[in-house]
């Protein structure tokens, strides 16, 4: 049982977890491509990236596939929309840039509306998948590429703008010092995701329930008392510890908790996921006064 639950766990955190990176893959591919060898060869390099990443995801993260289709959705309209600006309008300055321009505009509204974006995928996402962690990550991801993107764009126009005999060479090893910064920027986020997925294996998840007690979904303690927006219904066990008509209370004495030096039963915990109501019991017994020698007897359920 225990392993059925860890390999749920793994599951679960993957998903609330993603790699952005895996999202722009397929973007960074097209750019790097188009800027070497043009826009032919960056579409038969970039779609087979969009292909493999799709069923990667599919295979590993289906609850994700919805918001990867969003992603292939951005990534069409990047690149048509390069493709339109270069047929329209050949030859200009910002000729070479029209890709890079187009995601640079598309990060920016991307910030613009970041919170009305945060409250309509809140609103549309299953209890039984937290997008908070995701969406945070790809926030921050897209601030990273914001910033080389538009480090890349202003000094390709600067250069552009002052022509001399080493434009050509300046301009060389601008193209390879944004390549290496997508590189790092994808090699950076993959290590990073990994990492933190190791992290909270260790850290509390909580089961999310409905009206009636069923289980719905999970969650990510902290997500659920500081980050989401809505509220969800936790199952927590309490024992009352009773002697004659005297009933033994415990102090809460923890600094970080609202409830500080609040009296309440003398054993209580949320049940995490994955565990039974026995063993949350036994685990709290033990925090709360070093023993697992607790057998209860259970009186009702309560809301």
């Amino acid at each position: 049982m225990h392993i059925f639950f860890d390999r749920m766990l793994k599951k679960l955190i993957r998903e609330s977890f993603f790699n952005p990176a895996l999202h722009f893959l397929a973007l960074f591919i097209f750019v790097v491509v188009e800027q070497v060898s043009g826009p032919g060869r960056a579409w038969v390099y970039s779609l087979p990236v969009l292909l493999l990443c799709g069923g990667y995801i599919g295979f590993l993260y289906r609850s994700l596939l919805p918001w990867y289709a969003i992603s292939v959705g951005v990534f069409f309209l990047i690149t048509l929309t390069s493709v339109v600006l270069s047929l329209q309008f050949p030859g200009t300055l910002l000729q070479s840039l029209y890709t890079e321009l187009t995601l640079l505009i598309l990060l920016l509204l991307l910030f613009v509306l970041k919170k009305r974006l945060q409250q309509w995928i809140t609103s549309v996402s299953s209890k039984k998948l937290s997008m908070m962690n995701n969406i945070s990550e790809m926030v921050r991801f897209a601030f990273i590429l914001l910033v080389i993107t538009t480090f890349y764009v202003s000094t390709h126009i600067i250069l552009s703008l002052h022509s001399n005999d080493s434009l050509q060479l300046s301009i060389s090893f601008l193209h390879q010092l944004f390549h290496f910064s997508l590189l790092m920027l994808f090699i950076y986020e993959t290590v990073r995701v990994f990492a933190i997925r190791n992290q909270l294996m260790k850290e509390e998840w909580w089961p999310i329930v409905n009206n009636q007690g069923r289980e719905i979904g999970s969650i990510h303690y902290q997500n659920s008392l500081w980050i989401e927006r809505q509220k969800f219904i936790h199952p927590v066990v309490r024992i009352l510890v009773m002697e004659g008509n005297r009933i033994l209370l415990h102090q809460n004495a923890y600094l970080g908790d609202t409830r500080n030096h609040q009296w309440d039963t003398a054993i209580n915990a949320h049940l995490r996921y994955g565990e039974t109501i026995e063993e949350c019991i036994q685990r709290a017994g033990t925090d709360f006064y070093g023993t697992d020698n607790i057998h209860p007897v259970f009186l009702t359920n309560y809301q």
